[in-house]
């Protein structure tokens, strides 16, 4: 991501510095205004880009975390797991950088006590 940013931001200072020797040679037969107008379109439209490029990651790293709380508010039944079940959640923990310590509280109950905790 800030290897893009700062891709467009050397372009924009390239192009910068080649409108100031446009300017000095004449080469385009702008005015000076026009030349201006232009540098501040270019300016304005990679500062959107990069707000928009910001916000892009902001809303997908918030969904993650959203994501992440979901999936860490739940109760199951273990009743009818897998045999693999417990596996494959530790496996999921593991790959989600969180620390098994953190995830999981296993607690065996009766399915009448689980309910009750669970509504109360």
């Amino acid at each position: 991501f800030t290897n893009v940013i700062a891709h467009i931001a050397q372009i924009s200072i390239f192009i910068v510095f080649y409108s100031a020797l446009a300017m000095e040679t004449n080469s385009f037969g702008l005015e000076g205004v026009q030349l201006g107008i232009f540098l501040v379109l270019v300016n304005l439209s990679i500062f959107a880009l990069a707000l928009w490029f910001a916000w892009t990651k902001l809303s997908k790293h918030r969904r993650a975390q959203k994501d992440k709380e979901w999936k860490a508010m739940k109760t199951e039944n273990a009743q009818e797991f897998s045999a693999g079940k417990f596996q494959t959640t530790f496996e999921s923990i593991w790959h989600t950088s969180i620390p098994p310590s953190h995830a999981l509280v296993f607690h065996y109950t009766t399915v009448k006590m689980a309910q009750a905790a669970r509504n109360a």
